[in-house]
């Protein structure tokens, strides 16, 4: 951590603020998604949506080395 210039306070703020901005999208997500797909599929959304952005995190750092989380974006959900 110290080899990055961080520290462990910043880097718990951090994942508390990831971990509440995925626990956001989830439903968020389903729930936009359910208005096309019928409100039955809701659940399946949820979890469709979660291993998405579990695959994407994991393939992020993985692949690029670099902890970030992935998820779907909001804004063309929104708009279409």
């Amino acid at each position: 951590i110290k080899e990055k210039g961080s520290n462990w306070f910043t880097e718990i703020r951090a994942g508390l603020v990831t971990f509440l901005t995925m626990s956001y999208i989830l439903p968020a997500n389903a729930a936009i998604m359910a208005i096309a797909m019928g409100q039955d599929k809701r659940g399946d959304l949820v979890i469709a949506t979660a291993l998405v952005s579990a695959v994407a995190s994991v393939l992020m750092g993985l692949m690029a080395n670099f902890p970030l989380g992935v998820a779907p974006g909001m804004g063309l959900n929104a708009y279409f």
